[in-house]
C-alpha cells in the first residue's frame, strides 16, 4: 500500500462512516478474511510464508477527510527462518506470543497489535522513503516479496548459514504455500551473506527511473506472457486440421526431427504404422482420422524444437496447434479414438509441454495422471506373467513400450518437483521392450525374435532406462521424504547401487559405438542426462554437510565431478540436436543445469574460505569456471530465444563475481554489485527484444545461437532412422 492508495481511501470533503472498532487484524488475514490471532507475526501469515503487515490509524474515530498520509502507521514482522518455524510449531511450549515490552512502548491498549514508530519494525509510510526486500534465508527467491507490496526500508537482520539437516525434523522447503522436497532445484540455492545485502540494496532504488531492477525484470516478463496468451487465444479458431499443417517438405522434416531423437529413447509411436497413415494423409486430401491428426500436430511440435530455422515453419503456425489439440480433445474426448490412442496422445503431449515452453495457457499436465490412466488400462501388468483375455498378441509389445516411456516421465517429473513418484519397482511387473526394431512387428503381427542386448535397435535405449529404473525409483523416496533422518550410508548404498547398474549401461552403450550401428549424439548424451542426474540429487543433500565433517567429502567429490560433466555436455557443440534441447527445453532439461551451476557457484564462494581444502586445486577451480561460463552463456541464449527466467542467470552472476572477488582479493560487496547491476541489464534488455516481435517473428529472427542441423550432422543419422522414407 503506497500513499496515493492511502489518501484514495477518503475523498476530499467526505466524512467517513464510523468504525464500530478499529481494524487489529494484519493485512493479509483481512484480505482473506480469516481470523489474525494478533501475533507478532500471525500464526497465518507464518503458515503462508508470507509478510505480516499491521496498519493501524493513530486518529481518533470517526475521521473525516483531509488527512496526513504520515499519520498511518504500517508495521512489518519478518517471517521466521523455515526451519526454525517448522521446529517452533513442532514444540507446544513455545507458542509466538506478544512482548509485553514492545506493547507497553506503544502505549497501545491491551490486545492491540500496535508498536511504536521507534521500533525496530515500525515505520510511518512516507512518499520520500524507497523500497527495499528483506533479509531471507537461503533458497528463498528475492524478488517473490515485491510482488505483493513494496515496505519502507529497513535495517537487516543478522544473515545465518542453513541449520543442518539433521537437527531439523523437515527437509526440503516451503515455498508459495507449497513444498519441495530435496530434488528440487530451490534446495540447490544457497546465497551468500553478501549476495542478499546486494539485492537488498540494489532493490532499494526501486523508484529510479534509470535502475533496473527484479521487479522491473518480473514485471516486464510477465507483459511478455500476457502477449504470447493474448496472441495464442486470437489463433484458437481453426477450420480444418490441414489448415495448421505446413508444406510437406516441412512436415516431413520436422516428423523425421522427431524420429531419429526422442522415438529412440521413449519409443512412444509404432513407425511404420504412423509412416503409411502419413502417406495417406498426403495422397488423400479427403482422408479424415482425428487420432493421426492430433498425433502428427503434437509429433511436428516436437520435432520444432530441433528444426528452429526451418523454412515455411513461423513462430505463430506453431502456436497455433497446441491450442487446437486441446481445444479437440475438450471437445471430442469420447469419440476420439480408444484408450490406448488416448493414452499415447496425452504422453505426447507431456513430452512436448516440457521440449517447447507453451505460448498459450494448458492445464496441468501430470505425469501422475499419466501413470493412473495406465495402470487403470493394466499396462503395468506383463500378459506373459499375468495373462490378460483382452490383450492381443500384437498388442504386448507396444504396451510395453508405453508403460516405460510413460513411468520415465514420472520419475523425471517427481526428481523434478521434488516430490515422491506415484509407484515403485514392486508395484509393477511389466517387462522392458524386447530388444528389437519396429519392423520386424506391423499391424496384427506379433513381434519378432529379440536382438542380443549388445546389439543396437529402435528400443535398446528403453532397455537400459528400464534397467536402472528401480534403483532411480528408491533414491527419488529417499531423497524427497519430508522426514529429515536421512541415513548417509543408505545412501552411499543406493549410490554404490545406482553406479553398478549405470556401469553396466555405459558398458553397453560403449559397445555400441563400436559397432558398425552406433547410436547418435543425442541418444548418448539424453541417457546420460537421465541417469547422472540422481547422483547429484542423492549426493547434494550431504555434500552439503562436508564443513560438518570429512566422511562427506564423497559426497561433494561425486557432486562436483556430476555437475561439470552435466554442464560441459549441455553446450559441447551448438550444432548438435542436444543443445537444441538444452535451449528450448523446459523442466528436467532446464532445472537440471540450473541446479549443477548454482551448487557449483556456492562451491566456489565456500572453498575460497578454506585453507588447505584437497578437493579444490587449481584444475579443479578452472574446471568448475568453464562450466559455469557454459551455463551462462546457455542461459543468455535462452533468453535470447524468448525464455523469461533470467533470476537464474542473475543468481550464478553473483555467486561467480563472489567467488571471482574472494580469489583476487579484491571487495567482494563491490564485485557482487557491479554484477548485479551488469547482469539484471542485460537480462532487461533482452527480454525489451521480444515485447513487440510476437506476431512478426520467424525461426531465423528467434533462433540466434541454435542453427538448423548442418549437412555433416545428417550423415551421421544411420540408415534405419530413416524409416519415413520420403
Amino acid at each position: 500500500m503506497n500513499v496515493s492508495e492511502l489518501e484514495s481511501c477518503t475523498k476530499l470533503g467526505e466524512p467517513v462512516r464510523n468504525k464500530r472498532r478499529p481494524a487489529l487484524a494484519c493485512l493479509h488475514c483481512r484480505k482473506r478474511k480469516i481470523k489474525c490471532d494478533r501475533q507478532t507475526p500471525c500464526l497465518s501469515c507464518t503458515k503462508a510464508n508470507e509478510t505480516c503487515i499491521y496498519v493501524y490509524d493513530s486518529r481518533r474515530t470517526p475521521t473525516t477527510a483531509p488527512f496526513d498520509a504520515s499519520e498511518i502507521q504500517v508495521s512489518v514482522f519478518e517471517q521466521t527462518p523455515r526451519r526454525e518455524l517448522i521446529r517452533a510449531m513442532a514444540s507446544p511450549k513455545s507458542p509466538a506470543k506478544y512482548d509485553p515490552s514492545v506493547e507497553e512502548s506503544s502505549g497501545g491498549t491491551s490486545g492491540s497489535p500496535s508498536i511504536s514508530a521507534s521500533s525496530k519494525y515500525s515505520l510511518p509510510l512516507q512518499a520520500s522513503e524507497s523500497a527495499s526486500v528483506f533479509p531471507m534465508e537461503p533458497g528463498l527467491d528475492p524478488t517473490t516479496i515485491l510482488e505483493d507490496i513494496i515496505v519502507p526500508s529497513i535495517s537487516p537482520a543478522p544473515y545465518t548459514y542453513p541449520i543442518p539437516l539433521t537437527n531439523t525434523p523437515v527437509s526440503g522447503v516451503f515455498y508459495k504455500s507449497r513444498y519441495y522436497g530435496e530434488s528440487h532445484w530451490l534446495n540447490f540455492l544457497h546465497l551468500s551473506p553478501e549476495v542478499c545485502s546486494a539485492i537488498q540494496t540494489h532493490e532499494s532504488r526501486y523508484n529510479e527511473p534509470d535502475h533496473i531492477t527484479f521487479a522491473k525484470c518480473k514485471s516486464l516478463s510477465r507483459n511478455i506472457k500476457a502477449n504470447e496468451i493474448l496472441v495464442a487465444h486470437t489463433l484458437i479458431s481453426i477450420g480444418s486440421v490441414r489448415d495448421l499443417v505446413p508444406t510437406k517438405t516441412a512436415s516431413t522434416r520436422l516428423v523425421q526431427a522427431y524420429i531419429r531423437t526422442f522415438q529412440t529413447v521413449f519409443g512412444i509411436l509404432h513407425i511404420p504404422s504412423f509412416n503409411e497413415e502419413y502417406k495417406v494423409f498426403w495422397d488423400d486430401s479427403t482422408y479424415n482420422n482425428e487420432v493421426f491428426d492430433i498425433t502428427l500436430l503434437l509429433v511436428m511440435y516436437i520435432g520444432s524444437t530441433f528444426c528452429p530455422s526451418e523454412t515455411g515453419v513461423t513462430h505463430s503456425m506453431i502456436d497455433r496447434w497446441v491450442p487446437y489439440i486441446l481445444s479437440r480433445l475438450s471437445t471430442s474426448q469420447a469419440r476420439i479414438g480408444s484408450d490406448f490412442d488416448n493414452l499415447r496422445i496425452h504422453t505426447l503431449l507431456l513430452l512436448a509441454r516440457q521440449t517447447r515452453r507453451f505460448s498459450c495457457n494448458v492445464p496441468w499436465l501430470s505425469s501422475g495422471f499419466l501413470l493412473r490412466m495406465a495402470m487403470q488400462m493394466g499396462l503395468h501388468i506383463d500378459p506373459e506373467n499375468q495373462p490378460i483375455p483382452v490383450v492381443l498378441c500384437s498388442e504386448v509389445e507396444p504396451r510395453r513400450r508405453l508403460w516405460a516411456a510413460i513411468i520415465e516421465l514420472e520419475v523425471q517429473s517427481s526428481l523434478d518437483y521434488g516430490h515422491i513418484p506415484c509407484i515403485n519397482s514392486g508395484d509393477y511387473d511389466c517387462l522392458p521392450p524386447s530388444n528389437i526394431d519396429d519392423s520386424t512387428f506391423a499391424g496384427n503381427t506379433t513381434a519378432g525374435m529379440p536382438q542380443p542386448l549388445n546389439l543396437l535397435t529402435q528400443t535398446s535405449f528403453q532397455i537400459l532406462l528400464m534397467m536402472t529404473m528401480p534403483i532411480r525409483l528408491k533414491i527419488v523416496k529417499f531423497v524427497n521424504d519430508f522426514r529429515a533422518e536421512k541415513s548417509f550410508e543408505k545412501a552411499l548404498g543406493l549410490g554404490s547401487e545406482i553406479s553398478a547398474t549405470s556401469d553396466k549401461c555405459f558398458a553397453i552403450i560403449e559397445d555400441y559405438r563400436m559397432s558398425s550401428r552406433p547410436p547418435t549424439v543425442f541418444q548418448t548424451k539424453m541417457f546420460e542426462l537421465l541417469v547422472k542426474r540422481f547422483f547429484m540429487a542423492l549426493h547434494h543433500p550431504f555434500a552439503t554437510r562436508s564443513n560438518y565433517g570429512t566422511h562427506y567429502h564423497f559426497s561433494r567429490k561425486l557432486c562436483l565431478d556430476t555437475s561439470v560433466a552435466l554442464l560441459s555436455g549441455a553446450v559441447e557443440s551448438t550444432n548438435d540436436h542436444f543443445y537444441h534441447i538444452s535451449l528450448y527445453g523446459t523442466g528436467l532439461y532446464c532445472n537440471t543445469y540450473t541446479q549443477a551451476a548454482l551448487y557449483l557457484g556456492s562451491e566456489l564462494v565456500n572453498t575460497c574460505q578454506m585453507q588447505d581444502d584437497w578437493l579444490f586445486t587449481a584444475a579443479t577451480h578452472d574446471e568448475m569456471r568453464k562450466a559455469i561460463d557454459r551455463y551462462l552463456e546457455l542461459r543468455l541464449a535462452r533468453l535470447k530465444a524468448c525464455d523469461r527466467g533470467f533470476k537464474y542467470y542473475v543468481f550464478v552472476s553473483c555467486l561467480l563475481a563472489q567467488a571471482e572477488a574472494k580469489q583476487m582479493g579484491r571487495s567482494e560487496e563491490l564485485e557482487v554489485q557491479m554484477a548485479l547491476k551488469r547482469s539484471l541489464e542485460m537480462c532487461y534488455s533482452t527480454l525489451q527484444t521480444h515485447t513487440h516481435s510476437h506476431e512478426i517473428i520467424d525461426w531465423e529472427m528467434l533462433d540466434v545461437h541454435a542453427s538448423f542441423v548442418q549437412t555433416d550432422e545428417l550423415s551421421e543419422i544411420p540408415p534405419w532412422d530413416n524409416v519415413l522414407g520420403i
